[in-house]
């Protein structure tokens, strides 16, 4: 037995299919570490081994229904293990998406998990013909499970930046006062347990802005600076990725995140079907697998009447209103029927004499640049600040400004000024001039896939705070909330557990729980990027950005009136 050799797991395995129950062991061999693991040692528990995993090889599905042009193809998942035995579990972490393969379009939903080893999507179909049924296996459970457990321990910090330290120091001189700049650098990180966790630090905190139990925090410097010296930092990346190397390490579970067992394709099923009109739907055969055993029962029903003098557009209320199909370059929300901004004067009539406000990452100032691009019109920019932390531009013509500011802590190689830095919150609750003229856009996501979810939650009930003071004082102004979306990983296994998006979808997730507050708008873009037909990225083209914000700006509009009304965009049906 090899219990006392170091980092060993017991695996455990047992197959629905037989009454024996296995043991195996595997040695695994960590070097190179350049962090203090001890902290690592809450990871230390049992996995399932390897034969009990779900295969993306093994599992079935079925269509459940006749897929007709303008209604939902409802689709059921059994999954199998790698021993070919049925799965009894849920917890797996699916991509649904639906290809036409004589034109350019796509659609995507979420999936439910039955928590019994099956699974069910509700596709859209948008167009005729031939389409393709992709069901990608993105995480076996067993993985979803690590990454809830390293978001959620708090023992270890996994981020890391340099933070430079400067003054000016007198030096003497006959003639007149001289200065010259003392410099020094040190390792700054999270920190998540309270005051007496960053004792002897520079800690930088703001219950305002991260809680009572978070705080930024340094090393203190040398070369006789002091804490307010702080003037830039800088992302470490070298030991954030070692430390996550040593977290997939010495938990010996880096192989699950290797391609064998990420984004897999169940291909025991209708992968090509042909789309009936409704003419034909009596006629259609059904395609299915086989030895699925699949059941109707726990199904989430998603009930839809027809609008028949538009095709294609739903008219009772949705439960789901991210829920859509690209046609062409073009993004057409099920539950509402769309029109797109062909003219300049459209929206800058849309926008006249308001003050824009885009809070959050580079996915946010995609929305802010994707605005100015589809306005073409004469601006100035502030003489306030010009960096790509923060942007603000005056619309001469439609006298309205524009401003961008990115959040603090980001994870990325440029250098960031303090000077800089501005929270949510602080921005939220600089806004107080009396006439309300104010449309405000938050999305805060894209730097937290590290972070530990219980310090992410805080920081999210302090901005759904701010919006509530906010709201308080301006109960009119749209708050607009966008969520997060699928990014690429390429074949970087690090990558897939540094930027999971599993975690990117708890996050999004937190922000439906925790900001689900009247007077904001919810833009639920994750089905949107997920079914464009392109490689996905952190930073996804024009063309997506471009339909993110029609349907922002426009579902503002209808919701409240006295917003953008000389531009009517959406007829929205589902509210």
């Amino acid at each position: 037995m090899i219990g006392n050799a170091p980092w060993v797991r017991y695996l455990y395995y047992f197959c629905t299919t037989g009454n024996n129950l296995k043991l195996k062991e595997i040695n695994v061999i960590c070097t190179d570490e350049i962090v203090n693991l001890s902290a690592f040692d809450i990871l230390n528990y049992p996995i399932l081994d390897k034969d009990n995993i779900t295969s993306a090889n093994l599992s079935t599905f079925d269509i459940l229904n006749q897929p007709i042009l303008g209604e939902f193809l409802r689709i059921r998942i059994q999954t199998r293990s790698q021993t070919n035995c049925l799965q009894q579990r849920g917890g797996d972490f699916w991509f649904a998406v639906l290809k036409a393969l004589n034109t350019t379009g796509s659609s995507s939903s979420p999936m439910v998990d039955h928590k019994n080893g099956t699974y069910s999507v509700d596709l859209y179909v948008g167009w005729s013909g031939e389409v393709a049924v992709h069901i990608i296996l993105v995480h076996p459970s067993i993985a979803t499970q690590f990454l809830d457990r390293v978001t959620d321990i708090s023992d270890f910090s996994r981020l890391y930046w340099n933070g430079t330290f400067s003054k000016d120091i007198p030096i003497s001189s006959w003639i007149k006062i001289l200065t010259k700049k003392q410099h020094a650098t040190s390792l700054c990180y999270m920190m998540y347990h309270g005051p007496n966790s960053w004792k002897d630090k520079c800690a930088y905190t703001s219950e305002r802005t991260l809680g009572n139990n978070t705080a930024w925090v340094c090393d203190k410097p040398d070369n006789g600076l002091a804490c307010d010296n702080l003037v830039s930092y800088t992302t470490n990346g070298h030991l954030l990725e070692e430390t996550f190397r040593n977290i997939s390490c010495k938990s010996g579970i880096l192989w699950l995140f290797e391609r064998k067992y990420y984004l897999q394709r169940v291909i025991n099923g209708p992968t090509i079907i042909k789309v009936q009109t409704n003419n034909n739907r009596d006629s259609q055969q059904l395609p299915t697998s086989t030895g699925s055993n699949i059941q109707e029962e726990g199904h989430t029903q998603i009930t839809f009447t027809r609008n028949v003098s538009t095709p294609g557009v739903m008219t009772t209320s949705c439960n789901n209103p991210g829920i859509g199909y690209w046609s062409g370059q073009k993004w057409n929300a099920i539950c509402y029927t769309t029109k797109q901004w062909n003219h300049v004067t459209d929206v800058g009539e849309c926008f006249r004499n308001k003050n824009i406000y885009f809070l959050g990452d580079s996915t946010t100032r995609q929305w802010f640049v994707t605005l100015l691009h589809l306005l073409r019109a004469k601006y100035s920019s502030s003489s306030i600040l010009q960096s790509y932390r923060r942007y603000r531009r005056y619309i001469i013509e439609y006298n309205f400004n524009l401003t961008f500011q990115f959040y603090p802590h980001q994870m990325g190689s440029r250098v960031v000024p303090i000077k800089n830095e501005k929270f949510e919150v602080e921005m939220l609750d600089n806004l107080r001039d009396s006439r309300c003229n104010y449309i405000v856009t938050i999305s805060p996501w894209a730097h937290f896939a590290q972070w530990w979810l219980p310090a992410y939650r805080d920081r999210v009930r302090l901005i759904r705070e701010a919006i509530l003071r906010f709201k308080h004082r301006c109960p009119d102004a749209p708050v607009i909330l966008k969520s997060p979306h699928v990014r690429d990983h390429g074949t970087e296994v690090l990558k897939q557990l540094m930027y999971s998006d599993y975690i990117l979808f708890k996050i999004k997730t937190i922000m439906e729980e925790m900001l689900n507050i009247d007077g904001v708008y919810y833009i639920d873009v994750w089905n949107m990027n997920l079914a464009y037909p392109a490689k996905k990225s952190v930073h996804m083209p024009e063309t997506v950005v471009r339909q993110e914000e029609l349907e922002a700006f426009a579902e503002a509009q209808i919701k409240n009136q006295s917003h953008c009304t000389n531009l009517s965009l959406y007829i929205v049906i589902c509210k």
